[in-house]
């Protein structure tokens, strides 16, 4: 039978389940700017009432017309219905892509321009860099732009295309021939995925000579997220990353192996997911990580996280007290290393640990040196807080004797003793943007006291 349909550019196709509030908050925002640049978007609802429904009805009357709504069967699963999109069910024009994506996001207007600027390049993908991450932001950034070799592009961007929203697939080149049974079979676990549209992205591209993967990178990316939606895989987290993904990624063509572990590693390392203690503990707390789930990962535990396996067992077994003693420990070591974004991570995401068992006072003192750090790098200063020292305590010293003798000199105390400050600075290495740093938190007066001091070196 003749294929009539008429052409069309992009198909944005969101599944949703009961959420009517996030669909009438994306939709009144979005729809508007999506129509002016010719995107069409499809609404693949399974909900068990009317009200998306009627929502989309209502602004198709107010005369939106680049909106379709498709009833899906509640009992079908999110698997199913991203199958049901990469086989174009219910498209009512031929399109030359397809961008499947979350019910809760919208991007703005910088970014469809641009998208819509790049359609007739006919490129085989086109990846929205939504974020960056500390753990990769360094790598990142120098990544090149375009990928023709998908083996490269899996080995960088693997990680990051597990997010729905990434990818906007060519039907032409990617997407013509999908055979959903056969994905079933190679793809399916005990009747799920997970990660459909990261599966069939590098899967499709494996199947050809030569790809053309242009990145839109993250400072072309506006995006919206509806505080009315929120992730709903966290009840079954081990399930959805420590076994689907997994064998996801292991069940993907050959051509990937040599980046197969590093790509789930980097995806499950993510501070909400694998990567931090905090995160881990609170599925603790909740009862999803239970010493039940522990038996069944701990032997493929070093695949998914670099959070020791003895780590993990303390937390399945609520020895926080010993926990946060590790931790505090491996922070110090990796200060006086050198390892400072190491360290700096390690600070940031696992607040709740640190503060917790009347560690909040050590927790704000590191936080001080890694920003009196950060300084020092940005004003580009010869020497830092951590140079010269040894040990933990010699940077604690440092600090703290500093401070006592930039409030004695506000005050005049032991004005006999000011020239031995002065002493201290040079011997110490302490440049002007640590004590700049020390005068603004420590002092009342901060330009009196910056005067006495200019006056010591004076003399």
């Amino acid at each position: 039978m003749e294929n009539t349909l008429e052409d069309g550019g992009i198909a944005y196709c969101i599944p949703t389940f009961n959420h009517p509030e996030v669909m009438m908050d994306i939709l009144s925002n979005g729809v508007l700017l999506y129509q002016k640049y010719n995107i069409d978007i499809y609404i693949y609802d399974s909900s068990t009432d009317n009200r998306t429904y009627e929502i989309v009805e209502y602004l198709i009357a107010q005369g939106i017309h680049n909106l379709y709504y498709v009833k899906i069967d509640p009992s079908v699963s999110v698997d199913n219905k991203l199958l049901m999109i990469f086989s174009g069910y219910e498209l009512k024009k031929n399109y030359k892509y397809i961008w499947p994506v979350k019910d809760r996001v919208f991007v703005g207007e910088h970014t469809l321009k641009l998208i819509s600027e790049l359609l007739h390049k006919e490129y085989d993908v086109l990846f929205l860099i939504l974020m960056l991450h500390p753990l990769f932001e360094e790598e990142c950034l120098s990544t090149p732009i375009f990928y023709d070799d998908p083996i490269e592009f899996y080995g960088t961007w693997g990680w990051f295309a597990t997010s729905l929203d990434t990818t906007i697939f060519r039907v032409e080149s990617l997407l013509k021939n999908f055979d959903s049974e056969k994905f079933k079979q190679r793809y399916f676990f005990q009747g799920l995925n997970g990660f459909d549209h990261f599966t069939v992205l590098f899967h499709s591209l494996a199947m050809q000579d030569k790809c053309s993967v242009k990145l839109i990178p993250y400072q072309d990316i506006m995006c919206y997220s509806s505080p009315f939606g929120a992730s709903s895989w966290t009840e079954n987290i081990f399930l959805v990353w420590a076994d689907c993904w997994t064998k996801t990624n292991d069940a993907l063509p050959a051509i990937y192996d040599k980046y197969k572990n590093k790509t789930i590693k980097r995806a499950t390392m993510l501070p909400w997911i694998f990567g931090s203690y905090d995160n881990l503990i609170l599925l603790r707390v909740n009862g999803i990580l239970t010493p039940d789930i522990y038996k069944q990962i701990h032997q493929t535990w070093g695949r998914l996280s670099d959070i020791p396996l003895e780590d993990l067992e303390l937390i399945v077994y609520e020895q926080y007290d010993r926990l946060h003693d590790i931790v505090v420990n491996r922070l110090k070591r990796l200060l006086v290393a050198g390892n400072y974004m190491e360290a700096d991570l390690l600070h940031k995401i696992n607040q709740q640990l640190l503060t917790s068992l009347n560690g909040k006072k050590e927790y704000l003192l590191i936080r001080e040196f890694l920003e009196i750090y950060a300084l020092e790098k940005h004003s580009d200063v010869e020497t830092d807080i951590f140079a010269g020292v040894s040990d933990y305590s010699e940077i604690k010293q440092k600090y703290v004797t500093l401070k006592f003798m930039l409030r004695r000199l506000e005050y005049n105390i032991a004005e006999n003793t000011f020239c031995e400050m002065a002493e201290f600075i040079k011997n110490n290495n302490i440049s002007n943007t640590f004590i700049a740093y020390l005068v603004n938190k420590t002092c009342i007066d901060k330009e009196q006291t910056v005067d006495k001091l200019l006056k010591i070196y004076k003399g």
